[in-house]
């Protein structure tokens, strides 16, 4: 039975798109987002990019700021061997979507042209074999095999937004397995090959770029609980 409980969290994302001009309205999101300042800022001038970053909640927190977009990242900090995990995906969205709902307040919605919440999520297994057998329970449409090799399937779904039917949204997958392969010495100095196999679902789901421009209010805590809910939908269902 699929769920979108067996998924541990790699990375999440948020990303607000707004004219240049309302830059400055979004710069200092890393503290409405934490009530502290960043431990490490970068800026670039000649870019328009400035990043911030540091610690929340046992996760690594990113925020980098363009001249017209921000993308608000939480992500594992432990570059260790072990699959990147920053927790359960239900626990860690919903932890995740309502403290950036909370930061955003209404005239920082009204600059916004479009919305994306993005994410990779992981679950090990034994092998490459399992991982393409979990695989085939998520994507009906694919047939894999004990023979398959190097897979990796993308597409997008478009839906319309039920919280505004004006506006279309890109819901975007991408499916594979992955090995992580690391060489651990023994005491007698032989070189013995550890691998790690998992599969992976990264999605992005956004508005769609045809209604950014067109007056339509594509930013409210509904339409990012929305793309929430769609990104859940897909964990748990697969590629329906």
């Amino acid at each position: 039975m699929l769920s979108n409980n067996v998924w541990q969290t790699e990375q999440l994302r948020f990303t607000f798109f707004f004219a240049p001009e309302h830059h400055g309205l979004w710069s200092d999101f890393w503290t409405k987002i934490t009530a502290s300042e960043a431990e490490h800022r970068n800026e670039n001038r000649l870019a328009g990019q400035i990043v911030e970053q540091g610690t929340w909640d046992d996760k690594q927190l990113v925020t980098t700021h363009f001249r017209d977009r921000l993308d608000v990242v939480i992500q594992d900090g432990n570059r260790a061997f072990n699959l990147p995990d920053i927790g359960a995906f239900v626990e860690t969205a919903d932890l995740f979507a309502a403290r950036v709902i909370a930061a955003i307040t209404a005239p920082l919605y009204a600059t916004v042209t479009r919305i994306a919440f993005g994410g990779v999520l992981l679950q090990a297994t034994e092998s490459k074999e399992a991982s393409y057998r979990a695989l085939s329970q998520y994507l009906p449409h694919v047939e894999l095999d004990e023979t398959s090799k190097d897979f990796l399937y993308q597409i997008n779904r478009p839906v319309f937004s039920e919280v505004n039917s004006a506006i279309g949204i890109n819901r975007i997958t991408k499916w594979n397995g992955i090995v992580g392969k690391l060489i651990e010495v023994d005491e007698q100095g032989t070189g013995v090959v550890i691998s790690q196999h998992a599969y992976r679902l990264e999605f992005d789901v956004n508005s769609a770029a045809e209604t950014a421009f067109s007056g339509e209010n594509v930013a409210s805590p509904e339409s990012l609980s929305e793309l929430l809910a769609l990104a859940k939908k897909i964990a748990a269902n697969g590629d329906l």
